[in-house]
């Protein structure tokens, strides 16, 4: 499976890529104490579209923990600015969060950062994107 800075990409759906279906797990937090404000980045090889979005908290030992964060979404290329916010996942004093029926466009080679904040009790996350290639 290829790996990406800050998450790893998995295959899922039909393998012969006539439609491929992936998707980019970005973690956050150690699961012993309460995330910090901070951001992961990975770069999509081709292009899709992202169709999910999910949040799962939990922590060190795996159980759910309840809580809050914020994940904002920003697509840029290599060397430039974050920019603009493209789009924002909330976990609202919930173990989870999950977003369907997104049409977000990424084109290849385009870099996503996900920046966390507004975080309460959460002490590690995955915010996980599904992509769909175009």
């Amino acid at each position: 499976m290829p790996k990406f800075p800050g998450g790893a990409v998995r295959l899922t759906g039909d393998k012969t890529w006539d439609t491929p279906t992936f998707g980019a797990d970005l973690p956050f937090g150690d699961g012993v104490s309460v995330i910090e404000g901070s951001a992961q980045a990975i770069r999509i090889p081709i292009a899709a579209n992202i169709v999910a979005a999910r949040i799962r908290s939990f922590d060190a030992t795996g159980a759910k923990v309840s809580g809050s964060i914020t994940c904002a979404l920003y697509m840029h290329y290599l060397g430039s600015v974050l920019g603009s916010v493209v789009d924002t996942f909330v976990l609202s004093s919930a173990e989870y969060y999950e977003e369907t029926g997104l049409n977000v466009a990424v084109p290849a080679g385009r870099w996503l950062t996900i920046v966390v904040s507004g975080i309460t009790s959460c002490k590690q996350i995955v915010c996980s994107l599904e992509l769909e290639g175009t």
